[in-house]
């Protein structure tokens, strides 16, 4: 009797369950975007339930799905009030994945990812608090040369610290309106015994590789200790130290070693202006040779400084740069540079120039120009109308994806970009052209390098400067594709 019983409950399970693909059919037609919802639909409108789960299982299922609904809710109720996000935050309260604002849902993923010690999180949880307390700045960023980077990343990046403060957070009393040098009073206060540059705040904010170093040299000038006995990758003289210290604000650590250098041989402004947006300011590798390449500059002062940049790229196409070619189908072959033991002592500006322009004129003629393509980087393009209707200028920026197209930007505007064909088809950079179409016709403005999703360089017909039109028109293109804007475009090279 019993066995018959038990066969009969579970003839009745079984007839409770249908395919899964067509119960998953007749949720969709329904509108209700999962089992658990649909369970509930049943349950609540006297219908059976035929599931591949068993109703207790999908009950215990949605009842936690309810719970964890219910508590997501009342974590969007206490966002409200700052002092409580934070403690949301720093206790792993809130589901990061259904907030919907992005300052919030950053904060609070920056936190989820910075320490699963309870110990920690308290201790960051009441840093927090005291910067919550005295400043706006929790859920704000600043934008730079560097990116758009959110001030909670470095006040973690601070924490991680901690045991290097020389002060106590609480101490710390703000005084500017502006966001910017608020929170680089904050480094100031907990990493430095003595004023220190303003440049130096930046590093806490950038996350790129090898910046935890330029972290390390600022507590290691906080504490009072000369610049040169920090772990550099170049050698500093007293008179380049002196120098770095004196960078401009929106300089980087990177550049502010190339103005001490510069400096440090009576050069001026305009030359590191022209230098820093050029691919030197980055290269530490063969250090004593660029420096030779600097006092070339300083020594010629009357050198056209829009030559600078082209002159750079020549060297270092000439000295460094090897290259590939193809020989065959799938076949490539890798050149060393054609000048590897290349000196600047005893050069002519003149004839060095000619050298430029020649070796312009053989990136034209070269097998790369020929044979390479570039993938999209993904940057949006751009277009803009301007002007009324009698005088009307269309605005075109589009990416360059080849080496044919390159050499004909090159030609066109009598520069060098032909020289990037093996950097964009590495995926290192793209190049972009500017045209403006008028009932005169169409016409090209600039060249644009892209990297890394900012903008670093723009060049007119010779090397020129962009005007304040084609500024308008870049910083409106960074503006709809996401683009950050150097500092030093409007320099040019």
């Amino acid at each position: 009797m019993a066995k018959g019983k038990k066969k009969k409950q579970k003839q009745e399970q079984q007839d409770e369950i249908v395919d899964h693909k067509t119960i998953m059919k007749h949720i969709a037609a329904l509108g209700l975007s999962n089992e658990y919802r649909y369970w509930d639909w049943c349950r609540t409108n006297n219908f059976p339930v035929r599931l591949e789960k068993r109703p207790s299982e999908l009950a215990i299922e949605l009842e936690t799905e309810q719970k964890k609904e219910a508590k997501h809710q009342a974590a969007l109720k206490a966002m409200r009030n700052p002092r409580k996000l934070i403690h949301l935050a720093c206790t792993d309260t809130i589901d990061t994945e259904r907030v919907q604002r992005p300052a919030i849902e950053h904060f609070c993923q920056a936190i989820e990812k910075s320490s699963e010690k309870p110990e920690d999180r308290a201790s960051l949880e009441a840093m927090l608090l005291v910067i919550e307390k005295k400043s706006d700045l929790l859920f704000e960023y600043d934008t730079s040369q560097f990116g758009q980077h959110y001030f909670i990343d470095a006040f973690i990046r601070m924490h991680q610290r901690k045991a290097q403060w020389v002060r106590e957070i609480d101490s710390w009393s703000p005084k500017s309106k502006n966001a910017f040098r608020r929170f680089a009073s904050l480094v100031e206060h907990l990493f430095a015994k003595y004023p220190l540059p303003r440049f130096l705040s930046n590093v806490w904010l950038r996350n790129d590789q090898g910046t935890y170093r330029y972290r390390d040299w600022y507590v290691h000038l906080g504490l009072g200790q000369n610049i040169r006995t920090a772990k550099l990758p170049v050698k500093m003289t007293k008179k380049v130290a002196h120098h770095f210290m004196t960078a401009p604000d929106d300089y980087s650590v990177e550049q502010a070693i190339r103005w001490g250098q510069i400096h440090a041989m009576q050069g001026d402004k305009r030359l590191c202006e022209a230098v820093v947006p050029t691919r030197m300011f980055k290269d530490y590798k063969n250090d004593e040779f660029w420096q030779t390449v600097l006092a070339f500059f300083v020594d010629n002062p009357l050198l056209n400084r829009r030559h600078i940049g082209p002159i750079i790229d020549y060297i270092f196409f000439q000295k460094f740069d090897t290259q590939e070619f193809v020989v065959g189908p799938g076949e490539t072959e890798t050149r060393q540079p054609p000048q590897p033991n290349m000196r600047m002592k005893g050069r002519n500006p003149e004839t060095l120039l000619k050298q430029v322009d020649e070796w312009h004129l053989q990136l034209g003629r070269s097998a790369p120009s020929k044979t390479l393509f570039f993938k999209r980087s993904g940057v949006m393009p751009f277009e803009h109308v301007s002007g009324n209707k009698e005088y009307k200028t269309k605005w075109t920026i589009r990416e360059l994806l080849s080496g044919v197209e390159l050499r004909d930007e090159g030609r066109a505007m009598h520069h060098c970009v032909a020289s990037y064909a093996y950097d964009c088809a590495k995926g290192r950079c793209s190049i972009w052209s500017m045209e403006a179409e008028t009932k005169d016709g169409k016409k090209k403005h600039l060249t644009i390098e892209v990297e890394r999703k900012r903008i670093v360089e723009a060049r007119g017909l010779q090397n020129r400067v962009p005007t304040e039109s084609e500024l308008n028109i870049i910083y409106q293109w960074a503006g709809a594709a996401g683009l950050q804007v150097s500092p030093y475009l409007t320099w040019g090279s």
